[in-house]
């Protein structure tokens, strides 16, 4: 989460939201760290969620780095 913040305030070009820019990202393989939380993945249906898989799996594939963050944890921090 602190590197995220740091990109954040350094460089927000470098920062994609939602899955329409997440998806354009992938396909340029241009994903260094793909953070998504627990609580997304619960609320997908059983397509979108094996979607979402893929997703994973390009990100991972490509050299980034997935992390999934705990919507139950006070700080949203990994687990």
């Amino acid at each position: 989460m602190e590197k995220f913040n740091e990109t954040l305030g350094i460089a927000m070009d470098k920062v994609v939201f939602g899955m329409k820019g997440i998806l354009m990202a992938r396909d340029k393989k241009g994903i260094d760290m793909l953070l998504y939380s627990d609580d997304y993945i619960r609320k997908l249906n059983s397509v979108k969620r094996i979607e979402f898989s893929t997703l994973i799996s390009d990100v991972e594939s490509n050299g980034g780095k997935v992390v999934k963050m705990s919507s139950k944890h006070i700080t949203g921090e990994s687990n």
